[in-house]
């Protein structure tokens, strides 16, 4: 898998701002987006903001599906986490890692952060399928659940899929793709 830039080749660094859910809207460096289907994101680097039954997709290459997949979830941090256990179980992920990122930047930095879990998700299945067609597709396993707290929100987020294998520049990974993603949007919005 090549990047198409010749080795030593200086690469091109561009900006990447990092939306930020707020409130359930999209926000874009401070500035709050309105709520209908899509909109013009005003960062350097964003396409475009879509919304689906609760859940935002963010986009953050033209032409590209956005690399996650979050939302805004009613729920002590606690109880979301239990949540999402069960509703990645439902539909058929097991969790095979959990990383407390706020116990090991305390442990290792000194620094605190609020509650931020990240949970490695995987579907046996469709990790086996993706392995047949692309051996290395592990470098991009498990798929990343992340569940925060932020200044008195739970948001909960997941690694959008079709983004995330669209790396591997094999069309044959595509329904596979699609499937994880759908099953994952339809976790994330019942939590």
């Amino acid at each position: 898998m090549g990047s198409g830039i010749p080795h030593g080749a200086p690469r091109e660094e561009r900006p990447r701002p990092f939306p930020q859910l707020v409130d359930g809207d999209a926000s874009v460096r401070g500035e709050t987006l309105p709520n209908p289907t899509k909109h013009q994101v005003p960062a350097a680097g964003m396409q475009d903001l879509t919304r689906s039954r609760g859940s935002v997709i963010l986009r953050t290459m033209p032409d590209k599906t956005g690399f996650a997949i979050g939302r805004k979830v009613d729920k002590p941090f606690g109880e979301a986490v239990e949540r999402v256990k069960a509703e990645l179980q439902e539909e058929g992920f097991g969790v095979l890692s959990e990383i407390d990122v706020q116990a090991t930047l305390r442990d290792k930095l000194g620094q605190e952060l609020e509650p931020y879990l990240i949970l490695g998700a995987c579907n046996p299945q469709f990790a086996h399928r993706g392995l047949e067609i692309e051996p290395d597709l592990g470098v991009l396993l498990p798929c990343n659940v992340v569940v925060r707290r932020d200044r008195g929100s739970t948001y909960v987020s997941a690694m959008e899929p079709i983004s995330a294998l669209e790396l591997a520049g094999n069309s044959g990974l595509e329904p596979i793709a699609r499937e994880a993603s759908k099953r994952i949007k339809r976790a994330i919005e019942r939590v």
